[in-house]
C-alpha cells in the first residue's frame, strides 16, 4: 500500500503520516522534496517500492519541476489513497507557521510555546492563502476531499488523534 498526504504547513501532517504508517505497518516518508532531506530521495523509486506513507508540503517539489498542480496531478498516480490536509483556521495555521519560521534557530517545529506576535506574520498569512488555494485546485482537479486538521486534531474532543488510547480509526 501506498498512501500520500499532501498537505499545507502546520497541520498536524508528520502526526497523521506516522499514526498512519504505524497503523498500516508502513514506512514512512517526511518531505522527500524538502530541500533539507531532498538528497537522500532524489533517486527514490516511488513506482516500484511500497508499503510506504509519504508526507509533503503541497509546494514542495523535486528539483526541475515548477506546476505545483501539474506535479501533484501526475504524481498522485502513483499512490493507493491521497489524503489532503488543510487548516479551516488559516490565521491560527499561519501563526503558527510564522512563529516557527522565526524561531527556527530554537527548533519549534515541533515543540511546544507560547505564542508570541513575530514580524513575518502577514507574509506568511499570504504565503498561506497562496497554498489553501492552491489545495482546493489540487482537491478539484484530483475530485478528492479535503481533511482538516480542526477535525482530526481536535483539542476539546476525546476522539481526538494526539490521544494514543482513542485514535479516531476510521480516518486513518
Amino acid at each position: 500500500m501506498k498512501i500520500l498526504i499532501i498537505s499545507l504547513p502546520r497541520t498536524g501532517s508528520t502526526s497523521l503520516m506516522k499514526l498512519t504508517a504505524k497503523k498500516h505497518n508502513l514506512n514512512y516518508i517526511h518531505e522527500p522534496f524538502n530541500k533539507i532531506f531532498y538528497e537522500k530521495y532524489k533517486n527514490y523509486d516511488w513506482i516500484s517500492n511500497d508499503n510506504y506513507v509519504i508526507k509533503s508540503i503541497i509546494d514542495q517539489l523535486p528539483e526541475g519541476e515548477t506546476d505545483i498542480i501539474s506535479y501533484w496531478e501526475k504524481f498522485h498516480k502513483n499512490f493507493d489513497k491521497i489524503i489532503l490536509l488543510s487548516r479551516k483556521d488559516l490565521v491560527d495555521c499561519s501563526k503558527s507557521l510564522a512563529y516557527a519560521a522565526y524561531h527556527t534557530e530554537k527548533a519549534y517545529w515541533s515543540n511546544k510555546y507560547i505564542w508570541e506576535l513575530t514580524p513575518n506574520l502577514e507574509e506568511t498569512y499570504r504565503y498561506i492563502i497562496f497554498l489553501n488555494k492552491l489545495m482546493f485546485d489540487i482537491k478539484n482537479r484530483l475530485n478528492l476531499d479535503i481533511i482538516y486538521y480542526e477535525d482530526i486534531f481536535d483539542i476539546n474532543s476525546d476522539e481526538r488523534l494526539r490521544i494514543n488510547k482513542n485514535i479516531k480509526k476510521k480516518l486513518l
